[in-house]
């Protein structure tokens, strides 16, 4: 029932759903028709994808997802950062801080929704709709991340990049970044 379907792990789960139906044990027999009737349940989907399955399994939206967050993110953290140690920036800050709360107080599925069918709802291109949606919400966690691995840091060090003479980018840039990079690149790993 798979006939020119072109995807590794179907024939591999197939196989073995049947090959473990065969045995004796109820627990293998359980797993095996289990695994049989996943195999089954997704068949419609590859065939509806059959056309779109190197588009999508090319890793094409994580990667752009990734860099648009790491922008957003760096970005974001940055302002916020920025208004907590010197107050400046309030109005960057409110609408950094509005974005943070809705993009991370909505589930990822309701904000593809609303791009897909509102914001891009002419568009046909949905790998870039996807990779936007996803970028979007990757951006305010990263830009957590990135606050909170700056915030760590005591403010000692940016008053020592001060005393020496250094204006508040020079001082972020060869001081507090360098070290909060090491607290910022764990968590950073997991997102």
């Amino acid at each position: 029932f798979l006939t020119g379907v072109n995807v590794g792990f179907m024939p591999i789960g197939y196989k073995l759903g049947h090959a473990l139906a065969e045995t004796s044990s109820e627990l293998l027999i359980g797993f095996g028709l289990i695994t049989g009737v996943l195999v089954v349940l997704a068949e419609p989907a590859i065939h509806v994808l059959n056309g779109q399955v190197e588009d999508i399994t090319d890793g094409s939206i994580t990667r752009r997802s990734m860099l648009m967050g790491l922008c957003i993110g760096f970005l974001v953290a940055v302002i916020r950062s920025a208004h907590d140690q010197t107050g400046r920036y309030k109005v960057l800050n409110f609408l950094c801080h509005v974005y943070l709360t809705v993009v991370r107080g909505t589930p990822v599925v309701v904000q593809l929704l609303i791009w897909w069918f509102v914001v891009f709802a002419s568009s046909r291109n949905g790998i870039m709709v996807a990779s936007f949606a996803f970028g979007i919400n990757s951006g305010a966690y990263v830009a957590e991340i990135i606050r909170g691995g700056l915030m760590s840091l005591d403010p000692g060090q940016a008053e020592a990049g001060r005393s020496l003479g250094l204006n508040y980018i020079d001082t972020m840039r060869f001081i507090v970044i360098p070290q909060a990079f090491k607290a910022i690149l764990p968590s950073l790993g997991n997102e």
